[in-house]
């Protein structure tokens, strides 16, 4: 049951995310175009489950390794597609657990973070991608030079697991170089 929880909680963390940011930083779309290899990924995520009037909290720290994984981005039309894997280094504790305890770290091999589609920048630093239908589908916070670009993640999901509500937060980010 745990297990399934969690993969629940992970799975419904990555399909909406949002972000913010007090920065005034414009990204010239040019700049952005081109392919972008991954060279690090890393998030944090919080659960939180209310079952029967008692609250429930899981968390993780996920890192990347063994990273084969990148993007690259295309205008007219405004398209992104992305390839390889990565290996995801997963520490999830719960319920006031010691995250250091033994059996709490496990590694999975994970597609690609972002799915290709369209795109377009928002507010001048604001990476808006779309889901198949056209649908909004993520927000990342940009911060680029001309070899590095970091995608910043700042999520909260509501959802229903089981007729039980549940809360997920994300926060992370993706480093990509040229």
């Amino acid at each position: 049951m745990k297990q399934v929880f969690l993969l629940c909680a992970a799975a419904g963390m990555l399909l909406f995310t949002s972000c913010n940011s007090d920065e005034e930083i414009t990204i010239n779309q040019d700049e952005l175009l081109g392919e972008w290899v991954l060279q690090s990924i890393h998030y944090t995520t919080e659960s939180t489950l209310d079952v029967q009037g008692q609250t429930l909290n899981s968390n993780s720290v996920v890192t990347g390794k063994d990273i084969d994984s990148g993007a690259a981005f295309h205008s007219n039309p405004n398209e992104f597609n992305t390839w390889g894997s990565y290996v995801a280094r997963m520490e999830v504790w719960s319920h006031g657990e010691d995250p250091s305890e033994e059996g709490r770290i496990s590694e999975m091999e994970m597609p690609p973070f972002l799915n290709g589609g369209a795109y377009e920048l928002r507010n001048g630093n604001i990476l808006r991608v779309f889901g198949p239908d056209g649908e909004e589908y993520e927000d990342y916070r940009v911060e680029m030079t001309d070899q590095l670009l970091v995608l910043h993640i700042d999520m909260i999901t509501e959802t229903d697991y089981a007729g039980v509500p549940q809360q997920n937060k994300l926060e992370g980010q993706l480093t990509y170089t040229r």
